[in-house]
């Protein structure tokens, strides 16, 4: 493992929810700090033209870091990373099986409607 090109350092975040003891309503989700780890940025962000419902397109990142294997908990695929103050959700993760070394986790941006959105499949309604 190569460790002097993980210059990055991200925190992996899970989302937590719960139900008011008062009132027996869903709380707002939030982001829960699990760890953070240096991460090497594997290559430039992918963009991607993503159309939503006026028919405009706009740019979404797709970086991809990649960690070392240890990490002090196991990281769950709907957990979100924070780095350079955006949130990315987890669209998959590839560890070393034959060295056992590190991880690369693929990442999608998650923008701020898309935090907002309730009807949104998969990570819905993340907090912001």
């Amino acid at each position: 493992m190569e460790t002097t090109y993980m210059t990055e350092r991200i925190t992996l975040c899970s989302v937590a929810t719960g139900i008011d003891p008062v009132t027996h309503r869903p709380l707002k989700q939030r982001l829960v700090e699990e760890f953070t780890v240096w991460a090497e940025v594997a290559r430039l962000p992918i963009r991607e033209m993503i159309a939503n419902g006026s028919k405009i397109g706009f740019v979404k990142e797709s970086p991809v870091f990649r960690i070392a294997y240890q990490t002090p908990k196991e990281i769950q695929p709907n957990w979100l990373i924070k780095w350079r103050g955006k949130q990315y959700a987890i669209t998959g993760m590839d560890p070393d099986y034959r060295t056992k070394d590190t991880m690369t986790i693929l990442t999608q941006e998650v923008t701020a409607d898309e935090r907002n959105s309730n009807g949104r499949q998969g990570n819905a309604g993340l907090p912001g």
